[in-house]
């Protein structure tokens, strides 16, 4: 299975979603998540997949530190 066949799973199961978080969250896969791991099999899905993304994520600006 791949990591977008999955996400859709998940959230088909989302039923306590509000519709702005339903649409925060399609953001954020559509534009960060999708991109990176879309199709991607989850049984390659790793710690250091996810390293990868966020040291990326980090230099390119898009992730942040909170404050």
């Amino acid at each position: 299975m791949q990591v977008g066949d999955y996400v859709e799973e998940w959230k088909a199961h989302q039923r306590d979603l509000s519709p702005a978080s339903l649409r925060h969250l399609e953001s954020l896969l559509e534009h960060h998540l999708h991109p990176a791991f879309h199709s991607r099999r989850m049984d390659t899905f790793d710690h250091k997949a996810v390293e990868a993304f966020t040291l990326l994520a980090s230099l390119t600006g898009l992730l942040r530190p909170q404050d």
